[in-house]
């Protein structure tokens, strides 16, 4: 192949092994009564350092355009890899990211009285609120609590626009 094709062959990445330990373009392939592709771990942790960079809590831009850049990336990245088999990866990036995006709104309403008031317009109780936004814990640890699921949950994101990972996998699927 060096000398012939004049080709470069990486060492590395090119073996022969069993199916089940090779990684190819970022699927690994599972063996049971059938064979099934799914996402490589370096493929979801290198969707998830994108996602990091666009969630950033320092980065001072507005939600509708946040989500604008993080819709078009998710879309790519569905796109590519709408061949595996493995729902529950897109379920968990999907509540990960909503997570992300629930921190940023705390960050972003840094005063207790500015997250008080943000929060009850939500649809918050008073009392729930004034500990949620009088609380010493940080933004990440917050964006967890049933509180904020409840106020800032998967139907609050969709109306804001953010993709669903999930419902957009499932119609790449029937389409193929």
């Amino acid at each position: 192949l060096t000398r012939r094709l004049k080709l470069q062959v990486n060492k590395d990445k090119s073996a022969t092994d069993i199916v089940s330990k090779r990684k190819f373009l970022s699927f690994s392939f599972r063996l049971g009564k059938e064979l099934r592709i799914s996402l490589a771990k370096t493929a979801s942790n290198r969707c998830k350092a994108k996602l990091r960079r666009l969630t950033s809590r320092t980065w001072g831009i507005d939600l509708p355009e946040r989500i604008r850049r993080i819709n078009e990336y998710l879309r790519g990245w569905l796109q590519y890899f709408k061949l595996a088999d493995t729902l529950s990866i897109f379920d968990k990036i999907n509540g990960w990211m909503c997570r992300r995006l629930r921190q940023c709104l705390l960050k972003q309403w840094r005063m207790p009285k500015t997250r008080f008031k943000h929060l009850v317009k939500a649809g918050l109780d008073k009392e729930l609120a004034a500990k949620l936004a009088g609380s010493s814990k940080g933004t990440w640890r917050l964006s967890l609590t049933p509180q904020l699921h409840i106020a800032f949950g998967k139907r609050y994101w969709q109306s804001q626009g953010l993709l669903d990972l999930v419902e957009q996998y499932k119609l790449c699927r029937s389409s193929l």
